[in-house]
């Protein structure tokens, strides 16, 4: 006879850094890991915000107000009062696991009543080194929100991040075991489009790219060096620019580039645009700084567009080498990433079948629902 637990549907609840029903929260990523969920999982409750009303806003004012040196949501006093409440709805909901989705801070005080499932892209110590925008604050402000992610962490059953880069941090840095942590790639942030098919080469220009809001942290100005070397090139190339806006740039803007600002998949006329963009784009051009995973990514292997990108942070995990992507380090030249990008644009059976394996690789793994299924698959292994 089948195992009945094996078969049957673990009840969670989830929580997240902010309203996982919003979809503007982190990019949508708690509210696509929520949906995912709910196709494998019976999650009986949603908490929709952790702390009590205003509490973002003044944490953003305090934030500014201290010059970006005191983060409230990284200080445990403040944490363990604000989300009494919460925690309290947590406990009630008598689940089988808890899963949080970047919020070590609370699920570092939940009790241990119920087995804890930690889902972040990133550890705190990882973050600190990479990203410059923790290197204002207070030391003993890390030092309470490390204290807190590695409470978390000794009390979570299982670790899940998106990539080798955040899982070996765990390891290094927070000594966690190995056979605690399961690396499970993410999925696009949007309804995959039916019916891609591998993109080709056909006449007209190559047109590259490129989505990003932070310009500084995504390469944005790398981006257009990029693209003034390929102006030199006998092929014709374009480049189109989601997110970040002209005023953006801190170098000349090449007259084959165009920007497009943000665009709302919310609001039809710019979905239906930011459609268009994709369907005619060819490569996704992304020379980031600083990465954890890199959700554009994903959603290029979506369409079917392989990626050119440096190789750092999370990036190799989301991007094959020279299967789904091609990757650089992170000090070649605008002059090498250019080198690149026409070589492959000059073999064009070698660019459709790199477009074929993005399709391949979003469909077997850079999937949300791969994920949750993954998910409740080593849950099951846990609790045999």
């Amino acid at each position: 006879m089948p195992d009945a637990n094996a078969t049957r549907r673990p009840r969670v609840v989830f929580f997240a850094g902010g309203d996982p029903l919003d979809v503007s929260v982190w990019s949508g990523t708690p509210y696509y890991a929520l949906r995912a969920l709910e196709a494998h999982f019976d999650v009986v409750y949603v908490e929709r915000d952790p702390f009590p009303r205003g509490f973002g806003w003044l944490s953003r004012a305090i934030f500014k107000l201290s010059g970006r040196r005191l983060e409230l949501r990284m200080v445990p006093a403040i944490v363990r009062l604000a989300s009494f409440a919460a925690r309290r709805r947590i406990r009630r909901a008598k689940a089988d696991f808890s899963i949080s989705a970047a919020a070590s801070n609370v699920a570092s005080m939940l009790d241990a009543s119920t087995p804890q499932v930690l889902v972040s892209d990133a550890t705190s110590i990882a973050m600190s080194k990479y990203y410059h925008r923790f290197d204002r604050l207070w030391p003993w402000v890390q030092r309470g929100y490390v204290a807190m992610e590695r409470e978390a962490m000794g009390k979570a059953a299982l670790l899940t991040y998106p990539t080798d880069w955040a899982a070996r941090s765990a390891c290094e840095d927070f000594a966690v075991s190995p056979g605690s942590i399961a690396v499970l790639p993410w999925g696009p942030n949007m309804s995959k489009p039916s019916g891609a098919q591998p993109r080709k080469l056909e006449a007209g220009p190559v047109r590259l790219l490129f989505v990003g809001l932070d310009w500084d942290r995504k390469g944005g100005d790398f981006a257009l060096e990029i693209m003034r070397d390929l102006a030199d090139r006998d092929q014709e190339f374009s480049l189109d620019i989601i997110g970040a806006r002209r005023s953006a740039a801190n170098v000349p803007i090449p007259r084959n580039v165009k920007f497009h600002g943000r665009l709302s998949k919310s609001k039809p006329e710019e979905a239906a645009l930011f459609d268009r963009i994709f369907t005619s784009a060819h490569l996704l051009l992304l020379p980031s700084r600083a990465e954890a995973f890199g959700i554009v990514f994903a959603e290029a292997a979506a369409w079917g567009l392989p990626s050119v990108a440096c190789a750092i942070g999370g990036i190799p995990t989301v991007v094959k080498d020279g299967e789904t992507g091609l990757l650089l380090p992170s000090s070649a030249s605008a002059p090498e990433f250019a080198s690149v990008i026409a070589e492959l644009v000059d073999d064009p059976d070698g660019y459709r079948t790199m477009s074929q394996r993005a399709l391949q690789d979003s469909a077997s793994r850079l999937d949300w629902d791969v994920w949750a299924r993954s998910l409740r698959n080593k849950l099951n292994e846990r609790a045999q």
